[in-house]
């Protein structure tokens, strides 16, 4: 797909519209599925006999199997290319889809779980392999931040909107809706992506085709420098979003389920918005010289300042606070751009697995730290945890990415780095 040519206006938007778009739909869909469940519980549970565990089971076997699929995801996109991938990733997704749509019982729903999240687990990856192959890397920090801020989109779509479709129709209806969303996602990359015409095959030593290839990714030093600085921010803002985000705004800020509700739906959106300015800051930073891993540097650094404040416990600034989260939290949308610019080509699709595979397992891990942390105090007589509980989570977190930032701080260069003179360049 890849064109050695100078990008002119009229390609560049051709582009955009048979390689972008049709794997932005894939992404959105995922992003989708992957936070329905927080709506779709209550429904759920009025239906079927579902208590907590189960639920909670329902909702991280999404994740679970979404990450353990990560390596052969990579794997797939290095030799297959992300066309041919993300047609086949989705239809597993279909088919989980469709036997969420017919369940009866808890054993079919985390099933059709596991299938989704099985399905699901290229959509993002597939996107970013194709917009590095597609288009030139000065472009990727841009193009990525937007496919980031798609996915953010797909979020937001999970919560109000789902909300108003259930009162026009049952759930069942609803992932039968959905299932036809990714058959058309399916069709838009059938039809519009161009297939990839597969080069001769590099010399042994250049593609490796086994599970052992990911430890010439970690070899790379572009690689251990990028997550040492922004893997567990990354990791914070998807573990924190997924799950306490929302219980922190109620609990501190004293809101009602309402008013929770829409303060995640903003903050969701500034998923969207911190997604946008972060590519629109790494292709200002690309054009000027400035190294892109200082940018993330410095936005880390707010980062883990709003942090801080959130464990302040101030109750007038928690609305603004769970937005400025998302927002800055974006960052970690960076460290994609840093790493497929620091391996070489034939890595890329296992880089960007490998990088992926690390982000949710340090999710998991984040959201498991944070829940033990608050169970050091017990909650309070309705039910909330009490501001010291939030105040020492939060406080943790920011601790940890410390090493990182401070790591990144001594080690930065002082002066602007040269601009890169051509597309071609090694990275």
């Amino acid at each position: 797909m890849r064109d050695s040519s100078p990008a002119t206006g009229a390609r560049f938007h051709r582009l955009l519209f048979v390689v972008f778009l049709p794997f932005a739909l894939g992404h959105f869909l995922s992003l989708f599925f992957r936070n329905v469940n927080a709506v779709l519980t209550p429904y759920l549970m009025a239906e079927l006999p579902l208590g907590a565990e189960r639920i909670g089971l329902l909702s991280s076997v999404y994740f679970l199997t979404l990450a353990l699929t990560q390596i052969p995801v990579g794997l797939c996109l290095d030799r297959w290319g992300p066309r041919r991938t993300q047609i086949a990733f989705l239809s597993v997704a279909v088919m989980g889809t469709l036997l969420f749509a017919v369940a009866r019982d808890f054993y079919t729903l985390f099933a059709a779980r596991a299938l989704s999240g099985i399905g699901m687990a290229g959509a993002f990856m597939a996107a970013v392999k194709a917009i590095a192959t597609a288009f030139e890397s000065r472009r990727l920090p841009v193009l990525n931040g937007a496919m980031i801020a798609v996915g953010g989109l797909g979020s937001m779509a999970a919560t109000s909107p789902v909300e108003w479709a259930l009162h026009a129709m049952s759930w069942h209806e609803l992932f039968v809706w959905l299932a036809g969303f990714l058959m058309l996602a399916i069709a838009a990359v059938f039809w519009l992506v161009p297939p990839e015409t597969l080069p001769s095959p590099p010399p042994a030593y250049a593609q490796p085709r086994t599970l052992a290839s990911f430890i010439d990714v970690w070899r790379v030093p572009g690689f251990r420098r990028a997550i040492s600085l922004v893997l567990l921010p990354h990791a914070v803002a998807f573990g924190v979003q997924g799950v306490w985000l929302g219980r922190w705004i109620s609990d501190i800020g004293r809101l009602d389920r309402a008013a929770t509700a829409n303060v995640l739906f903003a903050s969701m959106g500034g998923i969207v918005v911190g997604a946008l300015l972060v590519g629109a800051m790494g292709g200002w930073a690309e054009r000027r010289g400035y190294r892109l891993l200082d940018v993330a540097g410095a936005g880390v650094a707010l980062f883990v300042i709003v942090q801080l404040a959130a464990a302040c416990g101030f109750v007038p600034l928690v609305p603004m606070l769970a937005v400025g989260f998302s927002i800055v939290g974006a960052i970690g949308g960076l460290e994609f751009s840093l790493v497929l610019q620091a391996v070489p080509r034939h890595l890329a699709g296992r880089a960007s697995t490998m990088l992926n595979l690390l982000i949710f397992l340090g999710s998991f891990l984040v959201q498991t730290l944070f829940g033990l942390i608050l169970e050091r105090w017990p909650p309070l007589s309705d039910l909330r945890y009490p501001a010291q509980a939030y105040s020492a989570a939060f406080g943790f977190l920011a601790l940890l990415q410390l090493p990182g930032l401070m790591q990144w701080y001594w080690q930065r260069e002082p002066s602007r780095a040269a601009p890169k003179p051509s597309d071609s360049a090694v990275r």
